[in-house]
């Protein structure tokens, strides 16, 4: 099996991060809605053990909004998934206990581990980080001498 070449690799994260954040806009949505809302307070307020139940579900769901826009367009994407993966892993085992191999449960956990995935490896050439802070590094290290070796 071949190896994928670096523009493979550049559009399956390219794909993540559109799922992951798509995702992440479509289920943060609520923080829009105040109806949508009341079933998050209710249920931070009787199924998750937090302090602060409802600043929490809000904030839960402007990680979720505000994290996915950042995954999409590829801006800070190593900071935001880390705040979605942290999410996510809080609504797998608070949220979705016991229910790993069920529907919700299921999306969180890969949601977690997508997350990991672009935490590790990055949001790769199709982003905005790349053409802002990748660029400017190439740039700087361009400038710098480069070292001769004598023998």
């Amino acid at each position: 099996m071949a190896t994928p070449t670096l523009g493979h690799k550049d559009k399956i994260l390219f794909i993540v991060r559109w799922w992951i954040g798509l995702m992440m806009v479509i289920n943060g949505w609520h923080i829009f809605n105040p109806n949508g809302m009341v079933f998050f307070e209710n249920l931070f307020r009787t199924s998750v053990p937090f302090p602060f139940p409802v600043f929490m579900a809000y904030l839960a769901k402007t990680i979720e909004f505000f994290g996915g826009i950042l995954v999409c367009i590829g801006l800070l994407t190593r900071v935001a998934s880390s705040l979605i993966g942290c999410t996510m892993l809080v609504a797998t085992f608070t949220a979705n206990k016991g229910a790993l191999f069920e529907m919700y449960g299921a999306l969180t956990f890969s949601l977690v581990c997508l997350s990991l995935w672009l935490l590790i490896f990055g949001p790769g050439r199709w982003s905005l980080d790349y053409f802002i802070f990748d660029r400017r590094l190439k740039k700087k290290e361009a400038k710098t001498p480069v070292e001769v070796q004598t023998r």
